[in-house]
């Protein structure tokens, strides 16, 4: 075999798995979407964010968010996320996916990615989920986020967080 057949085989096989790769990724999606029977372009749009952080000085705080996001109807997610709790307010790209009722978003946030699981996405007034991030020092953190619509109340999600509480100690995921 010469150079050019050998080129022209290795170009066939990367197109024929790419090719491959793209039925079979799609074709999941389409048998997700049909089992569940929903067009998750709804979940587009703003919407609110809300978590608890820590400041420099160490005084806990309330972060809060804004998502812009694109969903297409097979789940993929693309958008921006603006951090509203710090002067000057900052961006960054976020995309994930829906999947199995829940959405999963992964932010790029400085050097350090940010990842969000939502789940419940049947309350569309309070989507709750966890969230892996860094603080404003850029210490690591895990907790409770709570996305909406509307503008979140601080009792809101207060009540939202007791109550997700409850469910896990009644669960005895925690103590």
């Amino acid at each position: 075999m010469d150079l050019l057949s050998e080129i022209v085989a290795l170009i066939s096989a990367i197109a024929a798995g790419v090719i491959v790769w793209l039925l079979t990724t799609k074709l999941q999606e389409t048998r997700l979407q049909r089992e569940l029977g929903a067009d998750f372009s709804d979940l587009a749009g703003n919407w609110n964010g809300v978590h608890m952080s820590k400041t420099p000085e160490g005084q806990s705080v309330l972060s809060r968010h804004s998502y812009a996001i694109k969903v297409s109807s097979s789940g993929r997610v693309k958008g921006v996320c603006s951090e509203l709790s710090v002067d000057p307010p900052y961006q960054y790209a976020i995309s994930g996916a829906v999947r199995n009722g829940g959405i999963f978003l992964v932010g790029d946030i400085r050097t350090t990615p940010s990842y969000t699981w939502l789940f419940n996405l049947f309350d569309q007034d309070a989507i709750r989920g966890f969230i892996f991030s860094q603080d404003f020092e850029g210490k690591p953190f895990a907790c409770f986020i709570m996305l909406s619509r509307n503008k979140i109340r601080d009792e809101d999600h207060f009540a939202a967080l007791e109550q997700e509480r409850k469910i896990l100690h009644s669960r005895k995921i925690i103590n």
